[in-house]
């Protein structure tokens, strides 16, 4: 069989498949299934892509200022509330009795 011929009847099972969306979707499951199995592979793969994002100085540096940025706004907020607490508590001891 010559490689063209091989190709259109690959590509025409191709697009078969790939009309029922529900059976795609099964055949994702099922290999995401198999893959996520086994852990020393997903392990592996999870150190990989940490790597390779660490690498990224810029996108680190990024990542850094969102946590800090959010960590100083939570903690902002926490003292507020505190010292309104604080306040609230001080203001009633004398003025209630």
């Amino acid at each position: 069989m010559d490689p063209e011929q091989q190709r259109m009847i690959a590509r025409k099972g191709g697009e078969a498949v790939s009309h029922d969306r529900q059976h795609m979707a099964a055949i994702g499951r099922k290999g995401g299934e198999a893959v996520s199995n086994n852990r020393e592979h997903m392990a592996a793969i999870g150190r990989k892509g940490g790597q390779v994002v660490s690498e990224n100085r810029e996108h680190m540096a990024m990542i850094g200022r969102k946590g800090g940025e959010n960590s100083g706004h939570s903690r902002s907020l926490k003292s507020q509330a505190k010292n309104n607490n604080a306040n609230n508590t001080s203001n009633n001891n004398g003025s209630s009795l």
